[in-house]
C-alpha cells in the first residue's frame, strides 16, 4: 500500500496530537505502606524493602520500580537492624504506629497500597514450632485505618496469613466486607528455576518430593509450595 503524501493540513494535525501527547501529565504513582516485623539482613521486609525503593533485576534489565514505597512501620530493632539506614538511604519515613503509617500522619489514609510483611524476628513459638508473627494483629491495624476512613486499597499479605484458622477466616471476611482486593503468598511458585524445568501439560505424574530443611513454617512450607507449583 502506497503511503499518502504529507500535505502542510496532515503535518500540522500530526505535530499537534505529538505535542498533546507529550504535554499530557503523566499518571500518579501509588503510594505504598510496608509495615514489616523487622528489617536485617536477607529478612523478608528487607527484600521487599529494597525492591520496592531501588528496584531488581529481570529478564537480564534492571527493573525501576513503578510506585513509591512513602512510609514503613517496623515492630522491632535488633543489633543488626537496618531498617533505620534503609529508611535514611531512601528517604522514607519510619512512623511510631501502622495507623500513621498508612495516614503518613494526616489522620485519613494517604496511600494506594499496604504491604504486610510479618516474617523474621523476635516472637514465641507455638506447641507445633511455628512462629507466632503478628500478620493478623497488623491487618486488623490496617483494617481500623480503612474503617476510619471510609475507604480501603489493596493489601498484599507476605505468606500464609495467619497460624489460627479462624483468625485466616476473619482476615478474609474483612477483605470481602470493605471490598479491598487482599492477596497473599510467596515467591517459590513465580521464580526461576535452576536448571530451568517445566513438567509437560498432562504428564502422567503420580509422585513428587521436594528436598528442603526446616522449620516448619519458613523452608518446609516453601518445600511443599514448590512441589505444589511444580507437580
Amino acid at each position: 500500500m502506497t503511503p499518502k503524501p504529507w500535505t502542510r493540513r496532515s503535518f500540522l494535525l500530526t505535530a499537534a496530537a505529538a505535542a498533546a501527547a507529550s504535554a499530557a501529565p503523566l499518571p500518579a504513582r501509588k503510594k505504598i505502606a510496608l509495615i514489616g516485623t523487622v528489617v536485617q539482613l536477607l529478612s523478608h521486609a528487607q527484600h521487599f524493602l529494597d525492591r520496592l525503593a531501588l528496584g531488581y533485576t529481570w529478564g537480564g534489565k534492571w527493573q525501576q520500580p513503578q510506585c513509591d514505597l512513602v512510609s514503613l512501620y517496623v515492630d522491632q530493632f535488633p543489633a543488626k537492624d537496618l531498617a533505620r539506614s534503609r529508611a535514611k538511604r531512601y528517604g522514607i519515613p519510619i512512623f511510631p504506629s501502622i495507623a500513621d503509617a498508612l495516614t503518613l500522619g494526616t489522620g485519613k489514609l494517604a496511600v494506594d497500597g499496604v504491604v504486610i510483611i510479618g516474617e523474621h524476628g523476635d516472637y514465641p513459638q507455638n506447641e507445633i514450632g511455628q512462629h507466632l508473627y503478628p500478620r493478623y494483629e497488623f491487618f486488623r491495624q490496617v483494617v481500623k485505618v480503612f474503617e476510619a476512613s471510609g475507604r480501603s486499597v489493596p493489601v498484599f499479605n507476605d505468606k500464609h496469613l495467619s497460624t489460627d484458622w479462624k483468625q485466616c477466616v476473619a482476615m478474609v471476611a474483612d477483605a470481602k466486607r470493605l471490598g479491598f482486593p487482599f492477596l497473599a503468598g510467596s515467591s517459590l511458585p513465580v521464580t526461576r528455576r535452576h536448571p530451568a524445568i517445566e513438567l509437560p501439560w498432562g504428564a502422567p505424574l503420580t509422585e513428587s518430593v521436594a528436598i528442603g530443611y526446616g522449620g516448619v513454617d519458613s523452608y518446609d512450607f516453601h518445600g511443599l509450595e514448590t512441589a505444589q507449583c511444580m507437580s
